[in-house]
């Protein structure tokens, strides 16, 4: 059971409420949030005694698992969120979800990212549904809810509106179902731009001139599919999450159909260029991805080429270093995760399956593709990034972007890139 959760954009981090957060917790305190939460204005005794009980509970595996909501680094609370197991009026396998931001920091996305991550701790411990009740008059929080994946299951005799959601899912179409943020996951965080932008430049350096046939399997929402049919492809993208491809549809240029990267509809010979963007760090089995990039040689042209990206073995070393929150209770997970490239989700998102360089080749080449060559992509400055903030962001990218192009290929530093970009040619008709 982990203390300690971070958002896949590392926007929002869970840890356990301690009295060191008594100033804050009352400082942050409104009308909003004595009427929906405490039930009572607090005082600095009644704030004291709450966070005692908090701490106790954590020490002895109490029914009340009380975090804080924590934003940037160094790190503010910006409010609170319990996952409570001993409400009389739940089933055994159900939690309820109870939380309040801070003025400030209300109407940021910040409430919703907290509940996803409170949603992945109780499935740690074995719940299965987690439950979360709103007053009628509260649209805010059921907006929350629905945003993180509750469907509305009707008005307790209490008087409160119910809202649940199934817990302890793996499955990539449902989390990504219930997580609407895809679209928007490169533009959230510095290191999500920076990336970006590399993969921008690296894909055009290294593709054809348009025009020519693009498929864009696991692209998502169309983050790199729309500006690939501005410059001129004739792009193609293949997801397995419905609400992705409904929005990689509406854009310009752009068609898109629901499918599985091992198991592509598309004719032999018919691409020029396949993207795999995704697929290799969601497909966790080795048979698998192997699969997925055979398919993608199979729809090639002779010539054509494959990219595939992949998640570095040190991104969670290296972010969780650079932002204070690699924990000793991190440390075996992030070992085990540069051993044996097996993500557990210790620092939110999906199980996954992250890469070297060398071994990013070495599964193109297991599928008879030649000619790879491997790219960090965001080189060695990411981490800084996130620390400056975005307000930084500006004025440290371009020395960042030439840190990345000068180590891009250097064997000594190209897994520090929290990502890897292979590129690969098919140089033989495939066999029919």
């Amino acid at each position: 059971m982990r203390q300690e959760l971070t958002s896949p954009d590392a926007a929002v981090t869970l840890s356990p409420l301690t009295m060191d957060d008594a100033q804050a917790h009352l400082a942050g305190e409104d009308a909003e949030l004595v009427r929906y939460l405490n039930g009572g204005p607090g005082t600095p005794a009644t704030v004291e005694a709450h966070l005692r009980r908090c701490e106790e509970q954590w020490r002895t595996g109490g029914p009340v698992h009380a975090f804080g909501v924590r934003i940037g680094t160094p790190p503010v609370l910006a409010g609170t969120i319990e996952v409570q197991f001993d409400r009389p009026y739940l089933p055994e396998g159900q939690v309820n979800l109870a939380y309040g931001l801070y003025p400030r920091w209300r109407g940021h996305g910040i409430a919703t990212r907290a509940v996803e991550l409170a949603c992945l701790h109780a499935a740690s411990t074995g719940a299965t549904v987690a439950v979360i009740r709103v007053e009628p008059e509260n649209a805010a929080s059921a907006a929350v809810a629905v945003r993180a994946g509750f469907a509305h299951a009707g008005r307790g005799e209490d008087g409160f509106d119910r809202y649940t959601r199934p817990l302890a899912t793996t499955n990539l179409v449902e989390h990504y179902t219930r997580e609407t943020s895809e679209g928007t996951r490169l533009t959230r965080s510095p290191h999500g731009m920076l990336e970006y932008r590399r993969t921008q430049e690296l894909l055009r350096r290294a593709l054809m001139p348009p025009p020519a046939r693009v498929l864009d399997v696991g692209g998502g929402t169309g983050v790199h599919a729309r500006w690939l049919a501005a410059d001129g492809y004739e792009v193609h993208l293949v997801d397995p999450v419905p609400a992705h491809v409904k929005a990689a549809a509406a854009l310009p240029g752009v068609t898109a159909e629901v499918g599985d990267a091992r198991r592509l509809r598309a004719p032999d010979g018919s691409a020029d260029v396949v993207l795999l963007l995704g697929p290799l760090y969601h497909l966790t089995e080795a048979a698998d991805r192997a699969r997925a990039l055979a398919e993608a040689r199979r729809v090639l042209r002779p010539g054509g080429l494959v990219v595939a990206a992949a998640i570095s073995r040190y991104l969670s070393l290296l972010e969780a270093g650079t932002t204070g929150r690699l924990t000793d209770d991190m440390t075996s997970a992030v070992r085990h995760l540069i051993a044996t490239g097996d993500y557990d989700g210790h620092l939110g998102f999906l199980p996954t399956r992250f890469h070297t360089a060398a071994g990013l080749r070495a599964e193109l080449e297991s599928v008879g593709l030649s000619d790879v060559d491997v790219y960090g992509v965001e080189g060695p400055a990411w981490p800084a990034l996130d620390v400056a903030g975005e307000g930084e962001f500006d004025r440290l990218v371009e020395a960042a972007l030439r840190c990345a192009r000068i180590a891009e290929q250097d064997p000594l530093v190209i897994n520090t890139s929290a990502h890897l970009l292979a590129v690969a040619r098919v140089c033989w008709p495939v066999a029919r």
